[in-house]
Formats: structure tokens, C-alpha cells, sequence
């Protein structure tokens, strides 16, 4: 009589089913490259979520929708564990093998070390629902150096996809929109880091900084920008929904622009950023999913 056979544990099912992606990516230059643009793609999410952490403590502290504020900030890390253990052992469902590159797994290892210190400070704040003058400090602190490295991871992915795919002026474009992103997180970040009193200079700088890339960035993927290798809006639909940006940007541009150049945000402009800062990024959005349609 034949014996039944056992099936195979899940977790074995899931090892063979990254290293079948694995091989396949050593296999096919193509799929290699799809796979480190998907990579890409999560950084460039750790990216969002450590300017989103930071903007959502700051608006708390400010006093500012503090329960959704919150509820966006428990998501955020929630999001940010998830998409960093991904990005460094690999998940077949999100189509991601594990790392293996030596310049990558330096990268990871500096964003494993300095997560820790930044998730403390947030976990104390979602558990009293509040930040002490030292812990938004400590954000501020601590957000810039969690921030370069997860960048860098990006940029380093972005540039192994380019060695084994030629990258399309398409794609540089979305790489763009998916900047302007974290762009609009981070100014939103400088700008409430003045409110609150931290680094105010250095934030002015920062913030003006930021505004300026912002607005050359939406302009080059409007009308093209040689320079950066951006072609005109590649179809009047895209360019319809850039449009959409273009004008939530002229009401945001003016918020930002005061304090970069010296000015203190009143009560009422901390306000209107924090219901501007939505619907900005729901357009960005909007326009990533265009081109990732194209």
C-alpha cells in the first residue's frame, strides 16, 4: 500500500520558492533587473515612511489632528518593519529576492542599526500619545542619517537595475514622480522642525532647499529638463494630472516659502500645511500609477 505523502512545511514551500526566484533573476538579465526595480521601489518607500513618521510626530506635538495623526504614524512603522525585512530576506509575495549585493547589505545593516534608536522614540510617543521636547529633538536627530541611508539603498538599486537593463527616459521620469514624494514629506518635515523650534537654521536651509528641487523636478517632468533626462509629459492625460499637482503646489510653495526665507509658521499656516500635505500626495500618486501604466 502506498503511503500518503506529508506535505512539504510552509516555511520550506517559501525557501524554494525565493531561491527558484533567485535563480531565475541569476538566469535572466531581464527578471534580475525587474527584480532590483522592484528593490528600488521599496527603498525608495523606506524613504516616504521615515519623512511620514517624522512629519506625523511633529504635527502631535503641534497639536494638529493629533488621533489621526497617530493612527498615520502606527501605520507608517508598521509599514516601514514590514517593507525593511522584505527588502533584506526577500518575500516571494512582494517579488523580492533576498540580498545578496555587498554594497547593499552594508546599507541595510546601517539602517538595521540605526532603526532601533528611531522606532524607541516613536513607540514612547504612540504609547503616551505625545513627544517631550527631547523626543522631538531625537527626531530630528535621528530622522536625517535613517533617511540617507534608506536613499542610498534606493540609488544603489536603481544603478545595479541600469548595469543589467538600459533604463528608459520613461523611467526616469517615475523615478522622479516617486522622489517628489519624499520630497513633499520632507519639506513638510523642515517646515514643522521651525515650528517647533529645532535647528532653525539649519532646517531653513534645508526647507529651501528641498522647495527648490521640488519645483525644478515638477517643472522638468511638465515641460522636459534635458539636464536631468526628463522628456515633456509623454501623454495629455499625464500631462493633465501634472497640471493638478502644478496648482496644489502654487497653494503649498507659499506655506514653505515664508519660514525658508525667515519667517515663523503661525497657527494657521501649520493648519493649512497639514490639509494641503494630503491631496498633494494623493496627485503624486496618481501620476506614478499613469506612468507605471505606460
Amino acid at each position: 500500500m502506498l503511503r500518503q505523502a506529508r506535505p512539504f512545511p510552509s516555511s520550506v514551500v517559501a525557501v524554494v520558492a525565493l531561491l527558484a526566484l533567485a535563480i531565475a533573476s541569476f538566469a535572466d538579465p531581464a527578471a534580475a533587473a525587474s527584480d532590483l526595480k522592484r528593490a528600488s521601489h521599496f527603498a525608495e518607500q523606506l524613504s516616504v515612511q521615515t519623512q511620514k513618521m517624522s512629519t506625523a510626530s511633529l504635527l502631535v506635538v503641534l497639536g494638529i489632528d493629533k488621533a489621526q495623526n497617530l493612527d498615520t504614524l502606527s501605520k507608517s512603522r508598521e509599514v516601514f518593519g514590514r517593507v525593511f525585512k522584505a527588502l533584506r530576506d526577500g518575500d516571494s509575495a512582494m517579488g523580492l529576492s533576498p540580498r545578496t549585493e555587498p554594497n547593499v547589505l552594508k546599507l541595510l545593516a546601517e539602517v538595521e542599526a540605526l532603526w532601533p534608536q528611531f522606532d524607541a522614540v516613536i513607540r514612547s510617543g504612540l504609547d503616551s500619545g505625545d513627544f517631550s521636547t527631547e523626543q522631538v529633538a531625537a527626531i530630528g536627530n535621528l530622522n536625517e542619517p535613517l533617511f540617507e541611508a534608506t536613499h542610498e539603498m534606493a540609488a544603489a538599486f536603481h544603478q545595479r537595475a541600469n548595469e543589467k537593463q538600459l533604463r528608459s527616459m520613461l523611467e526616469v521620469a517615475a523615478e522622479q514622480v516617486e522622489d517628489q514624494t519624499w520630497r513633499l514629506q520632507k519639506m513638510s518635515k523642515q517646515f514643522l522642525l521651525i515650528a517647533a523650534g529645532h535647528n532653525v537654521e539649519r532646517n531653513r536651509k534645508d526647507l529651501s532647499d528641498t522647495s527648490a528641487e521640488f519645483s525644478r523636478s515638477l517643472l522638468g517632468l511638465i515641460e522636459g529638463d534635458p539636464e536631468s533626462k526628463l522628456l515633456p509629459a509623454p501623454s495629455p492625460e499625464i500631462r493633465a494630472q501634472l497640471r493638478k499637482v502644478e496648482r496644489l503646489w502654487d497653494e503649498f510653495l507659499p506655506l514653505v516659502k515664508s519660514p525658508a526665507e525667515g519667517g515663523k509658521p503661525a497657527p494657521e499656516d501649520i493648519q493649512r500645511l497639514a490639509q494641503l500635505m494630503s491631496p498633494l500626495d494623493k496627485e503624486l500618486q496618481a501620476t506614478a500609477e499613469m506612468f507605471e501604466e505606460l
